[in-house]
């Protein structure tokens, strides 16, 4: 890739980064209010996107144009709980390492840097595929004791 493409790949994550909160307030009000009501931005809700997604995705749809919006907005919504709930946190796009598994793909870590960085792009295929509930808030939960046991002595 060279240093333009980069250049260009890191300003349209920077785009999306301005633009998450408005994606997910679109995508909600397409939601009847008690699923929207299960969205609140807790680390719980974590299972409930993954419910969501499950039960109204398979993986073969993963690669449709037409769900590109939605699946875009469930996962800024998983992003962004990892956000608001992580004690300090910065969005990252892995751009120079072609061979990485989150190459391209929005992420959230901790900062200062605790562990691998997180995509829920990197999980969705498998949790779809698998139906699987419960991955997204164990991720989290994995960061938050990392952090804990790295920082929580500390004044």
């Amino acid at each position: 890739m060279t240093q333009e493409e980069k250049n260009e790949k890191l300003e349209n994550f920077n785009s999306w980064i301005q633009t998450i909160e408005e994606r997910i307030l679109d995508w909600k009000q397409t939601l009847n209010q008690e699923t929207k009501n299960q969205f609140d931005y807790s680390v719980q809700s974590l299972d409930k996107i993954e419910s969501y997604l499950t039960s109204k995705y398979e993986l073969e749809d993963l690669s449709n144009q037409e769900n590109k919006i939605e699946i875009d907005a469930c996962l800024s919504y998983v992003l962004e709980v990892f956000r608001r709930n992580l004690p300090t946190n910065e969005f990252l796009i892995e751009l120079e390492d072609e061979k990485n598994v989150l190459f391209n793909r929005p992420a959230v870590n901790t900062k200062p840097k605790v562990g691998m960085d997180f995509s829920p792009y990197y999980f969705l295929p498998s949790i779809i595929n698998l139906k699987r509930v419960g991955d997204f808030r164990k991720q989290f939960e994995i960061k938050m004791r990392k952090y804990s046991e790295e920082y929580s002595n500390e004044k």
